[in-house]
């Protein structure tokens, strides 16, 4: 790609965020964490450990929680996940919306995890 298109790209791009006031843009943030209970922070109950700004996105914004099985990586030592947590959680997944990996590609993922965690 020539320098012209990639600045015209750019340009393209970036300036609506730019002519946006801030009041405009939304803030989103976005928290993955991978096998964390709820009840490690201190906005579902967890007097022990503080957590002061999770507390805060906790209360002003919204918990979406999704995920898949990726055969790979499940062991016995997570089944039965869903029936441990309090029924007072809110669980909110996106219709449509994928797992971070290909959805059309679970084999190859698999496959490609199982050779990674054997071969390391």
């Amino acid at each position: 790609m020539k320098p012209k298109s990639i600045a015209l790209l750019l340009a393209l791009v970036l300036f609506p965020a730019v002519t946006m006031s801030a009041e405009d843009r939304p803030n989103i943030v976005l928290i993955v964490t991978d096998n964390q209970s709820e009840k490690l922070l201190g906005a579902y109950g967890n007097d022990d450990i503080s957590t002061p700004s999770i507390d805060r996105i906790a209360e002003e914004g919204m918990l979406f929680f999704h995920g898949l099985d990726d055969e790979a990586l499940l062991s016995d030592g997570l089944n039965n996940t869903w029936d441990w947590l309090d029924k007072d959680l809110t669980l909110v997944t996106l219709p449509g919306v994928g797992h971070f990996v290909q959805e059309d590609a679970a084999e190859r993922v698999s496959m490609t995890m199982r050779w990674w965690l054997t071969t390391a």
